[in-house]
Parts: structure tokens; sequence; C-alpha cells
């Protein structure tokens, strides 16, 4: 068990204390053979205790000359220190832990007042990167803090050897003599390390020189460490480096765009060291995210490819790097909805979104400004665990980013020519040549036979002819029908018909009413009273002027005004007769006999405004001719003009009523529209006209839809089955 507050001093050595020829310490029995060259006398006369336990010296240095077993615990402590420092050299640690943990261990085997290990550069600066005390933390800065212990510092870093130096109370910063004992050691890096102990001033002169050679052991060991880690950091970038071409040579071994984004989520996330790694390819104006690594396949009805996609389309127009860490503060506003919303799906505690950009040598994770190079995709790199410290955070960030970097830079011309290989025109045509001609490659018997039953089957496709007909829905209607119109403005004040009623030509179905009709009228015929009277009165005043004969002018006069008066009686006569017309039009009638077809017109016109020109009712004779009215499709309408320019073409129509397709009817196309006009849907058709057989008229209703085929003639069966796409693909060509 290791004793706390001893310090030994190990004293003229015959031999080296380590050998670091094999990078590894001296073995246990040689360790333990040299420690028996050094007298137990020595030992104990060299020997010092803690000061709490100063009054227990004489005890213990008689208990070491009488008891050898006692200095053998001794021995075994310091057996144990060093073959502890030497295991911790071997771990794969930083420099600053392993530097934490030696210090410690020789603090506290030693009893000193403080230890460190300072670090010195090529231009002389010196850095502690470890400190230990065995009373406080205090302790640990105040026992160098000082211009002379920078001064001996400066000094051994000069003279790269092993020294010591005494420091009187005066001049220390507790008031206690101390003296300060230091050995430097070269580091790989071409630095110096300094191990350092402050130790009490009443030091004796044998446990100095211990006191130095344990720390030369200690620096030694740190060599060593330092030697194992350069050794594993070559190491870890050869890996990386054949990590690194691995992945290239994987993703640049296929140039399918699937393949590929699959084979960058899996094997990027290996080389980045994230939890998740997903892909977002540009396909035309939109990132689409097409790999996940860990997933075979995407679902895209899933919340969290649902979330991630509104994530990179909300990132995808800035093309900058994404960084997120637990807050959207610093984020831009218009991100965050699409964060929150992907966080909550995936539980990620941060991620990058991270542009793929063609034509740029690097991507800075740092610039703001919008990217002038082509997207080619996005990558989603998620971290799902945090991490234990601040420094592990700041440490991985920038070893993160670079990996990010090196993977975006490489993932470049792969994605590239991924999509300019999707790109080319029938790629999929030229997919199914190549199946097939490995197919023919290793089985020639069967690729010939099957070679000779396509071409079978394309010369009967090509001469053998079937009938080709046109189809197309159409809805029936009697031939002879009468929509009724509002003649003017006004409101419906007498419905006098219903829904299927028998009605006859004349016959008064809507009764309308138009106020202003009726005022004009009352105005007008005030007006031809108020002239009658005026009349009446010019003929008396005339009568009397023509009997007195004192003023023939005046006799002029009224006869010429009597004339005018007559006049406008005869214009508020035909104004009155024309009013008088317009409102009998209000009366609507039946122009046909028929019956009425309108649904449910009481619920549609009762007490309702209605305008001029609307349709209110309509008459249809159905005892009479029906046809059906077709909506062709313009692709298929050509095919029609052709039959129609025949003369000696038969042009019967097959047809049958959609609630009742047991029984078929022939009719015959008696017209085609020479316009082509815009369908219920928006889309072009060319209207055609199907009289109806007598055989049909009973089970024709208004409205009722029929599903026709017209017969066209006869086609080769390649061109019935398949003229559909070879006229897609030669408007495509031609356009």
């Amino acid at each position: 068990m290791k004793r706390r507050g001893l310090s030994v001093t190990i004293g003229q050595f015959e031999r080296p204390v380590l050998d670091l020829s094999g990078n590894s310490a001296i073995g246990h029995s040689e360790w333990k053979s040299f420690l028996r060259k050094t007298s137990f006398s020595t030992l104990s006369s060299q020997t010092q205790l803690a000061p709490a336990k100063r009054r227990r010296s004489s005890e213990l240095a008689n208990r070491v000359q009488d008891a050898p077993s006692q200095a053998n615990d001794d021995w075994s402590e310091i057996e144990q220190f060093i073959a502890g420092v030497t295991e911790l050299s071997q771990l794969p640690q930083s420099l600053p832990e392993f530097a934490s943990n030696a210090i410690q261990r020789t603090v506290e085997l030693l009893d000193a007042i403080a230890g460190a290990i300072w670090v010195a550069n090529q231009a002389g600066e010196i850095r502690c990167v470890a400190s230990a005390a065995t009373t406080n933390e205090h302790g640990t800065l105040s026992a160098f803090e000082s211009s002379a212990h920078h001064q001996f510092l400066q000094r051994i870093a000069s003279n790269v050897e092993v020294s010591s130096l005494q420091v009187p109370a005066g001049d220390s910063e507790s008031g206690e003599a101390s003296c300060w004992i230091a050995a430097p050691c070269r580091l790989q890096d071409h630095s110096l390390a300094i191990v350092e102990v402050a130790q009490r001033g009443d030091l004796a002169a044998d446990a100095k020189a211990g006191h130095e050679r344990l720390l030369a052991i200690v620096g030694q060991l740190m060599e060593s460490f330092s030697q194992r880690q350069e050794i594993r950091l070559h190491q870890q970038h050869h890996a990386t480096s054949q990590q690194q071409a691995r992945f290239v040579r994987l993703i640049h071994s296929s140039l399918d765009l699937e393949r590929c984004a699959y084979r960058v989520a899996n094997e990027g996330r290996l080389l980045i060291g994230c939890d998740r790694l997903s892909v977002a390819v540009n396909q035309g104006h939109r990132c689409r995210v097409m790999a996940i690594s860990g997933i075979d396949s995407i679902d895209r009805k899933s919340p969290l490819v649902d979330a991630m996609q509104s994530l990179v389309d909300a990132v995808s127009p800035s093309k900058r790097w994404l960084h997120y860490r637990g807050s959207t503060e610093s984020l831009p506003p218009q991100f965050h909805d699409a964060i929150e919303c992907f966080v909550n799906e995936a539980d990620t505690h941060s991620f990058d979104v991270v542009p793929i950009i063609a034509d740029e040598a690097a991507i800075d994770p740092t610039d703001e400004a919008k990217s002038s190079g082509t997207l080619l995709g996005m990558l989603v790199v998620e971290r799902l665990r945090l991490h234990s410290s601040v420094e592990s955070v700041s440490s991985d960030e920038s070893d993160l980013e670079q990996r990010i970097i090196a993977v975006s830079q490489a993932v470049v011309p792969a994605l590239s020519n991924a999509l300019d290989y999707e790109s080319l025109p029938l790629l999929h045509l030229s997919k199914m040549l190549r199946r097939a001609k490995g197919f023919a490659s290793h089985r020639p018997g069967r690729w010939l036979s099957a070679a000779g039953v396509a071409i079978t089957l394309i010369i009967v496709m090509w001469i053998v002819q079937i009938p080709f007909s046109v189809h197309s829905p159409g809805k029936a209607s009697p031939s002879l029908r009468r929509h009724v119109f509002a003649p003017f403005d006004g409101e419906v004040v007498e419905l006098l018909c219903s829904y299927d009623e028998a009605v006859v030509a004349g016959q008064t179905l809507v009764q309308l009413r138009n106020r202003a009709l009726e005022l004009e009228l009352q105005q007008l015929l005030g007006d031809y009273q108020s002239t009658e009277k005026k009349l009446l009165a010019i003929a008396s005043a005339r009568v009397q002027s023509e009997r007195s004969r004192d003023n023939p002018v005046e006799g002029t006069r009224l006869a010429a005004e009597e004339q005018e008066q007559r006049q406008r009686l005869e214009n508020l006569t035909a104004e009155m007769s024309l009013l008088k017309r317009q409102l009998a039009e209000l009366q609507i009638k039946s122009p046909i006999d028929g019956q009425l077809l309108t649904w449910d017109p009481a619920n549609l016109l009762a007490d309702r405004p209605v305008a001029r020109g609307q349709r209110l009712l309509t008459v249809a004779d159905l005892s009479g001719p029906w046809e059906i009215e077709l909506e062709i499709p313009e692709r298929s309408a050509g095919h029609l003009v052709e039959l129609m320019r025949s003369p000696d073409s038969q042009r019967d129509v097959a047809f049958s009523i959609a609630s009742d397709r047991s029984e078929v009817f022939v009719g015959t196309l008696i017209e085609l529209s020479t316009r082509t006009d815009v369908g219920q849907h928006d889309n072009l058709i060319t209207r055609a006209t199907v009289a109806v057989p007598d055989d049909a008229k009973n089970l024709m209703r208004p409205g009722a839809s029929i599903r026709c085929r017209i017969d066209c003639g006869t086609r080769s069966i390649g061109f019935v089955w398949f003229h559909e796409i070879y006229e897609a693909i030669r408007s495509w060509i031609i356009l």
C-alpha cells in the first residue's frame, strides 16, 4: 500500500535507471536488482518526513535500519510509481492529460509542496501544461509565481540539464524557504518539456540528487510518451488516409445516382465520425433527400424524412453552412420552424447542414456570403450524444469541421458525374439494352430464341389487321329541345309549371314583373292625359279666335300648337304600345310542345330576381328523335376527321347506357365539329353528334351518361395497341 508523506532519496546509482532504447521501461526484476544496490543505511539517512510527521523521524529511521522489510516496502512504492507512470505513457491520451497524472503522482510520492510540467517552444515561450500540490490549488500557483522562477526555467531551457535552485524564505511567496528542482526532456515536436517540483528548503543534498534523478526518470517517460504519441498520430493519419482513399474508390465505383448517394451516406458517416449522415441531391430546382445512413430505403411518408426534407428546402437556397448547437438564437428566423420540427422528430443534440458546391476549392463554415457555385446537394450531419466537457466540445468541433470539409470535397466529383450520367437521354433504354447484352453473352441459345420470338411478334403486329375504334364518353339528349330565357330584368312573381310537366306551345310558364317598365308606362299615361287636356284647351281657344276674327295671327299660332300636341299624342301612343308589348313578354311561354326538364323550378326561380338573357327553363320533346353529344379528346379527333372525309366509310357508333350496360345499341355519327373547344377539365376536345336508333329511345333519359365506341376501320395490331405511345413519341421528337 502506498505511504503518503514520505520523501525518498535515490542515492548514487551505479547504472542507468531507465532504458528507453526499446520504448519501454525496465523490467520488474532489473529494477528490483538495481534497488538492492542501494544500502538501507543510505536510504534511512536520506529519508525526510513531512512537517506533520517530523516528531516521528527518529523512530522511523530506527525502524528502517532495524527492519529491512520496511525498506522493501518503500522501494516497492517507488517501483509501483515508475510502473504506474510507464503504464500511463502507453495509454492513448493527450499531453496535458498524461502530464497532469504524472505530476500528481510525483508530488504525492515526494510529498512536495507543488509540482508542474512546463513546455517551452522554439521561440522561448514557456507555458504550464499541468500542475499539482499537496495542500491546495493556491499552493500550486503561488509556488511558481515570481520572476526568479521564470529566470530559473529560462536557464534550464537554454542549458537543457537537470538543475535545482534554493529559494530563501524572503524570496518565497509563502515566506518559507523552498527548493526548486527541475529536469528537462525533449519532445517529438522539437519543444522542451520541464518536469519541476517545489520542495521544502531543508532538503538534504543526497535527497536533492535523488529528486533530480526521479524527475529525470519522469522526463524520460515523457519523452517515451511523446514518441508513442507521434507514432500513434502517424498511424491515425495513415489509417485516415486509407479510409479516405477507400471512401473515394467506393463513391466513384458507380455512376448510379441512388447507389452513389447511399455510399456517401454510409461510408461518409464512418469517415466523419457522426451518428447519422443524410444526403440530399439537387434534382431540377429542389434538393431531394435520397439516402440516410443505416437505412436501406427511404419512406417518403415518414415524419423524420418529411421534417428533414423541409429543413433542406429551407436551407438549400442560401447555399450556406448551417450550424445548430441546441439553440436557434444566432440563426436566421426563416430557418426556425424547419429546425424545431426536425429536432423534435430526429431527437438530435446538434447537426450541420452542409452544401455540396461544385466549382469551388473549399467550403468555409464561417463564410456568411451566398456561394456562386452550382449546388449539387446537401449533407445533413447529425450528432445524437452530448459531450462530457466544454474542452471536448471545442476540440471536437474543429476536427469535425475538417472531416466534413474533406468528405464534401471528395463527394463533389462523384456526385457531379452521377448527375451528368442520370441526365443522359434514353438512359433507361440503354440500361435495358446493356442488361440484355449481358444476358445474351452468357446464354446465346436462349438469346437467339428470344430474338426470333420478338421478330416474329413484330412482324405479326405489323401485318395482321384488327378493328380500330375510338372510345369517348357522351350524354343523351332529345334532338328537339329549347331553352327559355328572361327577356328583361325582373323578378319572378308566379311560376306556373313544375318538373317533368307536359306543356304545349304558347303555354305560360313563368310570370315576371319589371317595376321599371310599369313605372315608365304610368308616366306615359300621365303625359298622354296631360297632352289631351292641352289639346282640348287649344281647340277651344282656336274656335273663339275664329269667331272674333280680331287677331288672325293668334289663330295661326293656335293652329300650329294644336298640330304639335296631336303629334305628341301619336308618339305617346306608340311608346305605350311598345311598353305594353314588353310587359306582355314578361309572361314567358313555352316555345314548343314537350316536357319541362328543369329540376325543381320552384326552388330555383320562385320570388327571385333574374337578369336579361338568363336561362330559366328547358323544354324538350321526349317523343321525338334523340342524339348523343360526344366530347372527343383532341389526340383522337384526327381519326374521326379521316372517317368523315371518306364518303364510303361506315360511321357506326356502338354505345351503351352507363346505368345499364347489358345491352349495346348501334347509332350513326352524323356530325363532327370543325373547331376545337375547351372541355370542363380544361382539356382540348372536339364535339360530335351521334343519332340514336328507335329501339333505344325508350331507354334514354335526358343527361344520361353514355359510353361510345366509334368504329374507325381496321389497323395493324401494333398500331391499335401502341398508337398512343407512338403519337406521344412522335410529337415529342417533332416539337
